[in-house]
């Protein structure tokens, strides 16, 4: 199994163009929430593009499948909404959420020792 020490987010991008490439043989909850693999492995293994790489296929959906909390992300550029969810999961991720947090408890601290109290209360 692998271990990253580091938080990581799997981002599908160009989501914005996919409808060039025409219809997908499974919806795209398929390719971002990743449940069992063996559907595509089987798809995969009918083309014959990709058929001579079956073991590498195959390697590859036993390892994503051994992390169960794998999720891709979608994300158009072009799409406001698309690009702000993909920032909040980042944030989320390297802990950069938690950095709000850590202004207000430094702004009521100051507020608790200025006032001898809580903020906004009697002492």
């Amino acid at each position: 199994m692998l271990h990253i020490e580091l938080p990581h987010v799997n981002v599908l991008s160009k989501i914005d163009i996919l409808e060039n490439y025409g219809e997908l043989p499974f919806s795209l909850e398929f390719f971002t929430d990743v449940g069992d693999m063996r559907y595509l492995l089987d798809l995969l293994d009918a083309d014959p593009a990709t058929r001579r790489m079956s073991t590498l296929n195959a390697k590859l959906c036993e390892l994503v499948e051994d992390f169960p909390y794998t999720r891709f992300y979608t994300l158009n550029i072009e799409d406001k909404d698309s690009v702000l969810a993909v920032v909040k999961v980042v944030d989320k991720a390297n802990g950069y959420i938690f950095a709000d947090l850590d202004a207000a408890r430094a702004q009521l601290e100051r507020g608790v020792q200025g006032r001898g109290g809580v903020q906004g209360r009697p002492a």
